[in-house]
Order: structure tokens, then sequence, then C-alpha cells
């Protein structure tokens, strides 16, 4: 105690108030002096451990410090090596882009050539498919220039290879030439051609050794009557067609319009046909009919399609041949005998019976399905009784042809 002297004590007690406030708590009784400076070297003590504490303390928050400032200075160089990188990648980039770019634009003339080829084989392709049949045909298009042309007299894309020709624009009718030159020619592919147009044209003729045709021939029935009709009005394409062989029916046929006409294979039949016009009827009375013997006629009719029922006589007549339906029902109160014939040949037969006692009404009726050859008759012939009707129609004669044959 002597050694730090009064002074050097107070001002470690001074110091340790002001920096420790209220956290040191040290009794202190000046009565005892012993006491007293025993506990002053107490605190004394404990501010000096303190001191050394924080001390401590202050050289572990400086070495972080410069570890810290050295952390620092190693992201400041790691940073401009970064900078470094990503200018380099961004040359880099640029560089890419612009190869890129030099890429997609070689890319887009590769592609605008390969486009262009397309373009081209396929105006090619086109020109063959609407290479005209004849000089008239071309005209049709609105071609009025005379001069040299491709036709393709068979057909475009089938058959046999377009010949070179002289179209006459200015003729009437226009008129197709085949130079005495081609004329030589003895390739069998070309007397088909020569054949062909000839088919097609209004009228031909040799002069000066070359072929002369002019105009074109009347088209063809519609619908055509076979695949040859077709090819000649102008249709090439291969497929299933309707063609007219028999009055009121449509036949399906395979065309093959890439085959020659005299290939079996070129019309190939099927069995399916579509009937050209309806027939349908529906006769009625509105009255009692009590002829016996005799065919029974009709007022009117509700349905009449294709006019092939009469019903003044009472007689369906077929207008073509086909499978036909006919029914047929009436009132009655009496014994009756009714037939349903064709060509007054009896098909089906409605009897009635009547027992006066009972009082009793019927209303009988009849079907019958039949094969009718063109010009066949059906009718409805009362043998004996009667067919009692009103305005409520209770007599009805209805038929129509299912299908032709």
């Amino acid at each position: 105690m002597k050694m730090w002297g009064i002074p050097g004590v107070l001002s470690i007690l001074l110091f340790a108030f002001f920096t420790y406030g209220d956290t040191l708590k040290f009794p202190f009784h000046p009565s005892n002096e012993h006491a007293s400076v025993f506990q002053l070297e107490k605190m004394v003590s404990a501010v000096i451990g303190k001191n050394q504490e924080l001390s401590n303390e202050i050289a572990q928050l400086k070495l972080v410090a410069e570890n810290l400032k050295q952390e620092n200075e190693d992201l400041r160089h790691n940073n401009g090596i970064l900078g470094q990188k990503y200018e380099r990648l961004r040359y880099d980039h640029e560089s890419l882009k612009s190869w890129v770019q030099g890429n997609s634009d070689e890319r887009d003339q590769i592609k605008n050539t390969n486009m262009m080829e397309s373009r081209l084989e396929y105006m090619e392709a086109l020109s063959l498919q609407i290479t005209p049949r004849s000089c008239q045909a071309l005209a049709n298009l609105g071609v009025s220039k005379t001069g040299t042309y491709l036709v393709d007299p068979d057909g475009a894309l089938i058959g046999e290879s377009p010949i070179k020709v002289l179209c006459d624009m200015e003729a009437d009718p226009v008129t197709t030439v085949v130079l005495h030159d081609s004329m030589e020619s003895t390739h069998e592919a070309f007397s088909k051609q020569m054949a062909s147009l000839i088919d097609q044209s209004d009228s031909c003729e040799k002069q000066h050794g070359g072929l002369v045709c002019r105009g074109e021939a009347p088209r063809p029935e519609n619908p055509a009557t076979s695949c040859s009709s077709l090819r000649r009005a102008g249709n090439t394409r291969t497929g299933y067609h309707l063609i007219s062989r028999k009055k009121g029916r449509l036949d399906v046929v395979l065309c093959q319009m890439d085959l020659d006409e005299t290939d079996p294979k070129f019309q190939m039949e099927t069995s399916a046909l579509i009937q050209d016009g309806a027939v349908i009827f529906d006769a009625f009375r509105r009255s009692d009919y009590i002829t016996e013997n005799s065919v029974i006629r009709y007022e009117s009719t509700e349905v009449n399609i294709g006019d092939a029922m009469d019903p003044n006589t009472g007689v369906f007549t077929a207008p073509i041949a086909g499978i036909y339906s006919f029914s047929f029902h009436y009132y009655t109160d009496d014994f009756g005998l009714v037939h349903i014939r064709q060509n007054e040949l009896v098909k089906a037969a409605m009897y009635t019976f009547y027992t006066s006692d009972l009082g009793e009404h019927d209303v009988p009726g009849q079907s019958v399905v039949l094969q009718l050859a063109e010009g066949d008759t059906v009718d409805v012939y009362l043998f004996f009784g009667k067919a009692m009707s009103n305005t409520d129609r209770y007599v009805h004669f209805v038929g129509h042809m299912l299908t032709p044959l």
C-alpha cells in the first residue's frame, strides 16, 4: 500500500468508480483504518484484475480487427480478379454473339436457298399437274398468245408424258396442231396421246403430214356412265366415283385413273349403289268402297313422289326395277276378302269374319315386300265384302321403293 501511495490509490478508486459505477461494491468503514486499508487493497486487486481482463479483450478485438482488415483486403483482391473475369466473359459473350449471328445469317441464306429450290420443285410439279389437255383447254384458262405449248391429252399426272404442239389461239375454234416432225414418232405412248387428243376434240384432220384438231368434244352425260367417260370429261382423280348405268340408281365404282383403260383394274366394280330419286306414295279414301271383284280406287294421295301411283285406277306402276314395300289397311263390319296383287297375281290377303249378333268391326291390314321389274303393277283387289271409310281416312294404300336393282 505504501508503494502505491495515497494519491495513486485514490486515482485507481476514482477510475474504478467512474468506469464501473455501481458494479463494484466494496464496504468501506473509515473508523477502522486497518480494515479500510485491507478493503482498499482488495478493491485495487479487483480493479487490476478487471483491467487485465479488459486488456485481454482489447487485444482479442485488435486481433479480430486485423483479421477482418486482412479479409477485406482479400475480398478487394478477389473482387478485382472477378471483375477481370467478368470483363473476359463479357468479351467472350460478345464474340459468341457475333459468331452466332454470323451463323444465323449463313443458316438463313441456306434456308432461303433450300426454300427457293423447294419452290422450284413445287412449281415444276404444279406445272405438270395443270398441263392442259388441249389448246382449247389452255385458251379456257385465259391464254391468248399463239405459240408452242405442252399439252397432255390423256390427263395430267396419268398415262403418258405431255407432248409439244402448236396452239393457234387466233383460230375459231382454237386449233391444236401436232406438227409433221412429231407425227413421225412411232412410239406407242405418242400414239395413245394422239388417240386421246382426237377423242376430246370436236374435229381432227391430217394436213401437210401433221394433225390438226379443233375445239372440244361435247361434254359427256352427267353423271358419267363409266370411268372412261369420267376421264374424257377431264376427271383424272383416282378414287371411288358414281356412275349411272341404269335408270334410277347410281353405282359406286373404283376408277384407277393412273392405269390404261385396257387394264382390267382400270374400273373396279363394288356392290354399293345409291338410289337416284325416291318412289313413295300414300293413297287414301274418305268414303266406303263396296264394288266387289274390282281394284280399289282412291280419292286422293297424301304423298306421290315419282307419280307412280294412279289413284283413279288404284294401280301402282314401278318406274324402275327394285325392291318395294307395300301395305294396306281398311275398316269393315262385314265378311270380306281383299288381295294385294303383283301383275294381277295374289301376293298377300286379308280376310274378315263377321258375326251379326256381336256387331263386330275390324281394321284389318297386310304388308308385303316385292321385287318389281320396270313396268310391273301392284294393286289392291276387293274380292268380296266392303272397305269402309270416312273423313278419318280408314282406307290407306302405302308403298315405297327400298332399293333399286
